[in-house]
């Protein structure tokens, strides 16, 4: 037994001097752990800014696109407005042309009855 104390003491402290070993080692290893980190950080901070502007940009491109469809729209609707105008007015002129034409040839209408056509237009 004297001698398993004396062992046992050195093994202890082999093992404590690698441990502290390992320590050392791991904070030296630590630091460029701690740069990736905040290398990732800050590339994670410059894609987050980045989608963010892209989002924005995306949104105005987004109300400009919109805002032309409803100018290009309105301005179709008030074509198609200004030609069924004219539309209507070409076909009530000749309307009353031949409306006209049909009071001056019609020989069956009695006299009394083409003179009041030819007060009422």
């Amino acid at each position: 037994m004297d001698i398993i104390a004396p062992v046992i003491l050195i093994f202890l402290l082999v093992i404590i001097l690698l441990l502290l070993l390992q320590l050392r080692r791991s904070r030296v290893e630590g630091t460029p752990l701690a740069a990736r980190l905040d290398a990732l950080r800050d590339a994670q901070e410059r894609t987050d800014r980045s989608l963010r502007d892209e989002i924005a940009r995306s949104r105005a491109e987004a109300q400009s696109n919109a805002q032309q469809e409803r100018a290009e729209l309105a301005a179709s609707l008030s074509s198609f407005g200004d030609s069924v105008q004219t539309r209507m007015t070409d076909i009530a002129k000749c309307k009353t042309i031949r409306w006209r034409a049909l009071r001056g040839n019609c020989p069956c209408l009695p006299p009394a009855m083409k003179k009041r056509w030819k007060t009422s237009v």
